[in-house]
């Protein structure tokens, strides 16, 4: 990672919203498909359906911290 890249993730981490950084492996059975399942990072609707879905999931594990 370059200089300009440690400040920029530096700032975030100090002013910005916290965040999480997760990875995601190319499903069993479609390794016939690599260059689109690389592709899917770049494309909107698939981001916007991930940002949802993650949303859902993180709200549902917070609440249940909290309750407990």
């Amino acid at each position: 990672m370059d200089k300009y890249e440690e400040n920029k993730e530096r700032f975030k981490e100090i002013i910005g919203k916290p965040e999480i950084k997760i990875s995601v492996e190319l499903p069993e059975g479609y390794e016939d498909q690599k260059k689109e399942f690389l592709e899917l990072e770049k494309e909107e609707a698939f981001l916007k359906d991930v940002s949802k879905s993650i949303g859902r999931i993180v709200k549902k594990h917070l609440k249940k911290k909290k309750a407990s």
